[in-house]
């Protein structure tokens, strides 16, 4: 019986303006300025996030792929936020591996705080939907020790609850019923404590908090 492979956030199934050199203006003979890049990648991941938050996942994709480009190694924040944003519309298009492949690289980088906590999200959820358990349960207990509030800005429903609610999954399927119970009580505290000693009711109690 695998009652507990449930899919908690639904997404299993769940972006190069040119910059060529300055070129001569005919009517004085001087150069026109160069285009500032870092805006133009900028405006690229802007892009992305506003097809991706619009459910236009492949446009997603395809514009921070062109931020990706345009960026060329010169700036890493903007380089890992473009990563994580084609890792987090890959995971809607079901293209799991490549997602994963993508939060590696931007967690390879410098970056700010909140792109290393959606890299995070992002890879939890990768993971938990390869059924690797134990890595989604370490990188989201990690995750949630750092941000207890955490909230994926660009698709609110990613919520800490979301998140907390998949890693004691993820740790019922390892049979370390410890932590489950240890997460029920964060998730469920009207009913703290749980008992770890009875699988069953720990079971129950994902699958009411699944619904919320």
């Amino acid at each position: 019986m695998k009652r507990w492979m449930i899919v908690v956030l639904g997404v299993t199934l769940m972006l190069w303006g040119g910059c060529g050199k300055g070129s001569t203006n005919p009517d004085d003979g001087t150069e026109e300025p160069p285009k500032d890049v870092r805006a133009e990648v900028q405006q690229l991941i802007n892009d992305g996030w506003a097809a991706f938050e619009s459910g236009d996942f492949e446009t997603a994709v395809t514009t921070f792929t062109d931020a990706i480009v345009k960026e060329n190694g010169k700036y890493d924040t903007l380089r890992a936020e473009a990563l994580s944003g084609r890792g987090w519309s890959r995971i809607y298009l079901s293209e799991l591996q490549k997602a994963r492949n993508d939060f590696d690289g931007g967690n390879r980088l410098k970056t700010t705080q909140q792109v290393k906590n959606d890299i995070k999200a992002g890879f939890g959820v990768v993971f938990n939907a390869l059924n690797m358990y134990s890595s989604c349960a370490s990188i989201l207990e990690g995750l949630l020790n750092a941000a207890p509030d955490y909230q994926f800005q660009h698709r609110p429903a990613v919520t800490a609850f979301r998140l907390r609610l998949m890693a004691a999954q993820s740790y019922y399927a390892l049979g370390n019923f410890v932590k489950v119970a240890s997460h029920l009580d964060v998730l469920d505290p009207d009913n703290a404590p749980h008992d770890s000693n009875d699988p069953e009711a720990l079971l129950r109690a994902l699958e009411q908090l699944q619904g919320n």
